[in-house]
C-alpha cells in the first residue's frame, strides 16, 4: 500500500462517510430541525407582532411610500435581519463545536481509533458534516426568511409589500452604499467556525463552553487592542467620509488576516486530531 493510499483513499473515504452519516443521521437531522424551527418560530412571532401595524397602515394610508409604512416595514426587516444573523452564527458555532464530539468519551475515542480509515479521511468527513452541513442549514434558514415567508404573506394577505425582504447584501449596505459589511459578517462566520472546530479538537468534551470561555478571554483582549488601534488610527489620520469612518478601507487587510487565521485554525485542528489519534494508538 502506498503512502498516498494510507493517507487518503477515495473509496475508503466514501465508505467511512456513508458509515458516519448512517450512524449519526437521526441526531444530525434533529439538530438541523431544531435550528430551523427556532428561526421559523421567531420569524412567525415577528410577523404576528407586525401584522396589526401593516394592516392599520395600509388600510388607513395605502401609500406604500408613506412615512409610517417605510418606518414600520424597515423595523420589521431589521428584526428579521438581526435574528437571522444571530441564529445563523449560533448554528454555525454549535455545529463546528461538535466536529470531534465523537471523541468526547473513552468509548468514543476507542471506536474512532478502531475504525479503518485514516485521520485525514475522518477529519474531512467531520468537516463536510459539521462545517459544510452548517452552511446548508443556514441556507435553508435564509431561504425561509427572505423568500418563502415573504411569498406566503404576499399570497395569504393583502399586505405583501410590507413583508417584502431585501437581499441581505442590500440590507447590510453601509458607508454610502459600501457592501463590505456583508463580507465582514461572512469572514467572521468562517473564522468563528474554525475557532470552535479547533476548540472541539482540543476539548472534545463540552467543547462549546470551554471554547467559548477561552474565546471570551482571547477576543476580549483582541477587542480592546483593536478599539485602541482604530481610535488612534482615525484620530491621527483624520480618516472620515461624511458620517462614516474611512478606516473601512483597511478592511481588506483585516479580512485577509482573518482568512489566514481561519486556515491556520483548521490546520491546527487537524494536527491536534492526528496527535490525539497517535496518542490513543500508543
Amino acid at each position: 500500500m502506498t503512502t498516498i493510499n494510507q493517507t487518503f483513499s477515495p473509496g475508503r473515504f466514501a465508505s467511512y462517510m456513508q458509515k458516519s452519516w448512517g450512524e449519526n443521521r437521526r441526531r444530525l437531522l434533529l439538530y438541523a430541525a431544531i435550528a430551523i424551527a427556532a428561526l421559523v418560530s421567531i420569524d412567525i412571532i415577528a410577523v404576528i407582532f407586525s401584522f396589526f401595524d401593516a394592516r392599520n397602515i395600509i388600510e388607513n394610508n395605502p401609500d406604500t411610500l408613506g412615512r409610517d409604512f417605510i418606518y414600520y416595514s424597515a423595523r420589521y426587516r431589521s428584526t428579521i435581519n438581526n435574528w437571522f444573523i444571530f441564529l445563523s452564527a449560533t448554528t454555525l458555532i454549535i455545529a463546528s463545536s461538535m466536529m470531534f464530539s465523537r471523541c468526547a468519551s473513552k468509548e468514543g475515542k476507542l471506536r474512532d481509533l478502531m475504525c479503518p480509515a485514516s485521520p485525514l479521511e475522518k477529519y474531512l468527513t467531520s468537516f463536510l458534516t459539521y462545517i459544510i452541513g452548517g452552511w446548508l442549514i443556514v441556507g435553508v434558514m435564509y431561504l425561509f426568511s427572505y423568500h418563502i415567508l415573504p411569498a406566503a404573506m404576499d399570497a395569504l394577505t393583502p399586505y405583501g409589500a410590507f413583508y417584502r425582504m431585501k437581499p441581505l447584501i442590500e440590507s447590510t449596505k453601509k458607508c454610502d452604499g459600501n457592501t463590505q459589511w456583508i463580507t465582514v459578517i461572512f469572514i467572521a462566520y468562517l473564522f468563528l467556525q474554525s475557532f470552535f472546530a479547533l476548540g472541539s479538537a482540543v476539548w472534545p468534551k463540552a467543547s462549546y463552553f470551554k471554547t467559548f470561555g477561552a474565546g471570551f478571554l482571547i477576543f476580549g483582549a483582541m477587542l480592546l487592542i483593536t478599539i485602541f488601534l482604530v481610535a488612534h488610527f482615525i484620530e491621527k489620520y483624520q480618516l472620515y467620509h461624511g458620517d462614516c469612518a474611512q478606516w473601512l478601507v483597511s478592511a481588506p487587510l483585516h479580512l485577509s488576516i482573518a482568512g489566514v487565521m481561519t486556515v491556520v485554525n483548521y490546520a491546527l485542528a487537524y494536527m491536534r486530531y492526528r496527535e490525539m489519534d497517535v496518542i490513543n494508538k500508543w
